[in-house]
């Protein structure tokens, strides 16, 4: 199990935690805003929306929480340690070896895909796994 910020988890004096991406399969995922329809205040909900990708809302909450943005005018004012976890300059190859994927289909699409029932088995495997020792 990978993700990105794994790196700047670790506390002072332990094992510094790394992440790969695994392969065949690796897979990136992008968390989404929108906006429901019929939505009594659509106008309030888009200008949210709007805040919520700006580049300095989407540093701060980059910084705070680890993950990726979306906007790159948010690139440079991310902490260094930060921007590092992500290869922002090469995101071609970035995607090229984890590439983003819809959410897993409920059922077996006769692809060779993960259906979100087999999320959850391995999701259950990795939380029984005991950590430390």
């Amino acid at each position: 199990v990978g993700w990105q910020s794994a790196p700047l988890l670790s506390e002072p004096g332990e094992r510094i935690l790394a992440t790969t991406y695994p392969q065949p399969g690796s897979a990136s995922f992008c968390d989404c805003l929108a906006v429901v329809s019929g939505a009594p205040q659509r106008e309030a909900a888009h200008a949210l929306v709007d805040v919520m990708i700006s580049a300095e809302a989407q540093a701060s909450i980059v910084n705070e929480t680890l993950w990726s943005t979306v906007t790159a005018g948010a690139v440079p004012l991310l902490n260094p340690d930060v921007a590092e976890l992500v290869d922002y300059a090469n995101l071609d190859h970035v995607f090229r070896v984890s590439p983003i994927r819809g959410y897993p289909p409920f059922t077996d699409e006769g692809e060779d895909v993960a259906t979100y029932l087999d999320w959850v088995v391995a999701w259950d495997r990795v939380r029984a796994t005991p950590i430390g020792g």
